[in-house]
């Protein structure tokens, strides 16, 4: 296909005269890998990572052959995804990168919020929490400043997750409230779930044993629930949680007492956990 480099229309087949009424330039068509485009996101939604990284791969040199560099960033990205989806982490943050660089100099905050996501996501699960925690709360700051409620939530539960591992159970606390209050608005039951699951943490941690059993017993509740199976990461954390506490209490009376709570019920426990620690140092 063709891109009009006046007015951005883009156009298949390409032509001489641009399609738009309100301009038809000239000679004004540069090539756009529209094909590419489409079937590489297909390819991606259908779970066959290799076609799709294919595709884009395809697509990339032609992007940069036309100075496209919005474009460029984009196939980077879902580049790097199609790897992120593999497990491929460093190979996935090779393109993450690249495409944040694209964007760097592109008014475009949703396509940089997800980018800088990603990116606190592959630093995680490669071990280095410092540029973890620096990617993600750029991705907070975008979410905040466009008003996406889901960015703001998804970031800050992933921060008081980053809090956990530093040993900070203040700004865990204080990040899992502020995503909790976010899901809660926007009915977003997985997120709360995985705040619950924080929070069960931080009651584990600041001698609140039962509570944190049975925030557990929520979390598993609130999946049951939804119809499906927590991220297997959170689901470890969880179950270490509980093992640990298990010299302690009867966890097992715990869940079940937590599992007949009602949503309403887990969120009052746990904001009373939450304003039982106190703020962060």
């Amino acid at each position: 296909g063709g891109k009009c480099k006046v007015c951005g229309t883009v156009q298949f087949p390409r032509s001489q005269v641009c399609v738009n009424p309100n301009c038809h330039a000239v000679d004004s068509q540069e090539p756009y890998a529209m094909a590419g485009l489409e079937a590489g996101v297909m390819s991606f939604v259908a779970g066959d990572q290799e076609r799709s990284r294919a595709l884009w791969l395809e697509a990339l040199p032609l992007f940069e052959t036309v100075g496209n560099r919005r474009e460029m960033g984009r196939a980077q990205l879902e580049i790097g995804a199609t790897w992120h989806a593999e497990d491929e982490l460093a190979r996935a943050l090779e393109h993450y990168e690249a495409a944040r660089a694209a964007f760097t100099d592109i008014d475009d905050p949703n396509a940089m919020g997800v980018i800088l996501a990603n990116l606190g996501a592959v630093y995680h699960a490669l071990g280095d929490l410092h540029a973890a925690i620096e990617a993600t709360t750029e991705a907070l700051a975008i979410a905040e400043a466009i008003g996406d409620e889901d960015g703001v939530a998804i970031s800050v539960l992933n921060i008081a997750t980053f809090d956990l591992e530093r040993g900070d159970l203040a700004a865990a606390a204080e990040h899992a409230a502020t995503s909790l209050e976010c899901s809660v608005r926007l009915s977003y039951r997985e997120v709360t779930a995985y705040g619950l699951g924080i929070v069960a943490a931080v009651a584990a941690a600041t001698g609140r044993p039962e509570d944190a059993a049975m925030l557990g017993g929520a979390f598993s509740e609130h999946f049951r629930a939804i119809g499906s199976d927590p991220q297997s990461v959170e689901a470890e954390r969880l179950a270490a949680t509980l093992a640990r506490l298990s010299t302690e209490i009867d966890v097992e009376a715990a869940v079940a007492r937590g599992q007949e709570l009602t949503p309403d019920e887990a969120l009052t426990l746990a904001r009373d956990v939450i304003a039982s620690v106190g703020p962060p140092g």
